[in-house]
């Protein structure tokens, strides 16, 4: 998402949120709920405006955390980018392009937002948040079967409250498993004495927490006629954004302090399965375990992380290998066979594609207008499919043959173009297709 995208959907989130907590506090000024139930419901406002402070802080650091990653990237990428080269033996330009592959794999898994996010404190603290919930609407459901035994009916649901009850339970588990299934992302890292400490030094709070915020205190503000209004209107900026980022520091601290539990929990259950293990005399180093730690190692420049000094374990990175594999032999087993006769039909090195894409680049120069690499192909195939005298079966192997390379034309367009007014124009050459 981009900034606006990320607004809006922070904004839709906070009037979500707020209209639920205005409606249990009417409920419970009415008189709506009872005493157990107005204190658990209580709770339950709690917890949501918690999860929402959450990701708004969450949200301010994301800013800064993608520049972070991207700019890793950039250096990343460009070494990777030197080893690859023209050569004149196929089997050694095939080696390095699966290098290449997995180099950018391990960049794009280790850099996702979605696992950056899973290792976060916030996430961490939500873990907990969620678990207390789980366990709070336990008690609910509890109180609830006791009330439905004494078939005491106050609602005009009558009956169908237990039904209502399983849904919202149902609900509440299904929503609990992805929160709670994060803590498992602690173990991705390597455990040390210096990842403990780190996990310790809960007052640290890393600058792109707070850089936003920082960045909007610093900033100017819109000039106003009046001087003495613009004074004013910089000072109690400067007011509500320091104490924002007071706040910021405070809800990181929190954070950090309740992802400690999460953090210890799985340390434990890490040191007694290799305790297990151990006992168990299982052996993983066999000698193709070291030959994939061996490559692990080339692997590891390339691992995207918003700090430096955490390192992949060792099951991470080897599991992250492992699932490039498997998409690399799903590619082998099933190649484009009618895309590959086609290029190899091919004498003239694409001559009338490169003459039709100068005179597409001449008609550009003279009408504005943004241009994809889907339109020339859907044109060119249009072109070919409508020609007299051909066979219809070799009229149809070409289409399927075109089709085939659409799909690797679309992955390479989608990446280097994705502007919004390329996307327009994709958008019309693939229904035109």
């Amino acid at each position: 998402m981009n900034n606006n995208e990320l607004l809006s959907n922070l904004a839709a989130l906070c009037v979500l949120v707020i209209t639920l907590v205005v409606n249990v506090c009417i409920q419970i000024r009415t008189g709506v709920l009872e005493i157990i139930s107005a204190i658990l419901a209580i709770m339950y406002v709690i917890c949501l405006l918690e999860l929402l402070l959450l990701h708004l802080c969450s949200s301010l650091a994301i800013l800064k955390s993608k520049q972070i990653i991207e700019s890793k990237y950039q250096k990343c990428h460009d070494t990777a980018s030197e080893d690859i080269q023209p050569s004149s033996g196929n089997l050694l330009a095939v080696e390095k392009l699966e290098k290449h592959v997995h180099n950018h794999w391990i960049m794009a898994a280790s850099g996702s937002p979605q696992f950056i996010t899973a290792c976060s404190p916030v996430a961490s603290a939500s873990e907990v948040i969620c678990a207390l919930i789980t366990g709070l609407h336990a008690l609910t459901m509890l109180v609830g079967i006791i009330g439905m035994q004494e078939k005491d009916y106050k609602s005009v649901y009558k009956w169908s409250m237990m039904v209502i009850l399983i849904v919202q339970s149902v609900g509440v588990v299904i929503g609990s498993i992805a929160p709670l299934s994060r803590c498992f992302a602690t173990l991705s890292f390597k455990v040390s004495s210096k990842i403990i400490s780190n996990h310790f030094r809960v007052f640290k709070v890393e600058s792109y927490w707070t850089w936003k915020l920082y960045d909007w205190k610093h900033g100017s503000v819109h000039e106003f006629r009046s001087r003495n209004v613009e004074v004013v209107v910089e000072a109690l900026k400067k007011f509500i954004l320091s104490f924002c980022i007071k706040l910021q520091k405070g809800v990181v601290v929190i954070c950090k302090i309740t992802a400690l539990a999460p953090f210890l929990f799985m340390i434990c259950v890490l040191y007694c399965f290799r305790f297990t293990r151990w006992l168990l005399k299982a052996v993983f180093c066999s000698l193709g375990k070291k030959s994939e730690n061996e490559r692990n190692k080339d692997l590891r420049p390339y691992i995207l992380q918003l700090e430096d000094d955490i390192e992949l374990a060792e099951r991470t990175l080897e599991g992250l290998s492992k699932s490039v594999n498997q998409f690399i032999q799903k590619g082998a087993k099933s190649p484009p066979n009618n895309l590959m006769k086609l290029l190899k039909k091919s004498t003239r090195d694409f001559q009338g594609a490169q003459k039709f894409d100068d005179i597409d680049h001449d008609i550009q120069s003279k009408v504005e207008y943004q241009d994809c690499w889907r339109s020339p192909m859907v044109t060119l195939t249009t072109i070919v499919s409508s020609l007299p005298l051909i066979e219809k079966e070799e009229v149809d192997s070409f289409l399927e043959s075109v089709r085939e390379g659409m799909v690797y034309v679309t992955i390479v367009e989608k990446g280097l173009n994705a502007t919004d007014n390329h996307v327009g124009v994709q958008k019309a050459a693939e229904i035109l297709w």
